[in-house]
């Protein structure tokens, strides 16, 4: 179904047995998926866009962490706009996109990570 997004609406999404994709009513091709993943709830940020004619997906990550509804826009928008270029997201991946998040829109680091 489409819903409007917003952090409030997303956060009280709810994940039940069955795998359900919600279609952004005011982003353009911005899906949240919600799932329960070994009995835990999941909520995963995708991007439906249309490449030679067919619909195609790129997850970008998951929601609250490490993406919040305004980073998820940012990206969209880059992925986006790689597509009216001719080029295809899914084929760069999802850690590509992440990379390229502007620095404000990144949280500051908590500490120490795998990655650092």
């Amino acid at each position: 179904p489409a819903v409007r997004f917003t952090e409030k609406g997303l956060h009280n999404l709810v994940a039940d047995e069955r795998r359900r994709d919600y279609l952004a009513s005011n982003y353009r091709g911005l899906i949240i998926r919600v799932a329960r993943v070994r009995g835990q709830p999941r909520k995963t940020f995708r991007l439906r866009y249309f490449r030679d004619g067919a619909a195609k997906y790129v997850t970008l990550g998951d929601y609250p962490s490490p993406l919040t509804l305004r980073q998820a826009e940012l990206l969209r928008a880059q992925c986006l706009a790689a597509v009216d270029a001719g080029g295809d997201p899914a084929a760069l991946g999802a850690d590509y996109w992440r990379k390229r998040l502007p620095p404000a829109a990144v949280p500051a680091s908590t500490g120490p990570t795998v990655e650092d």
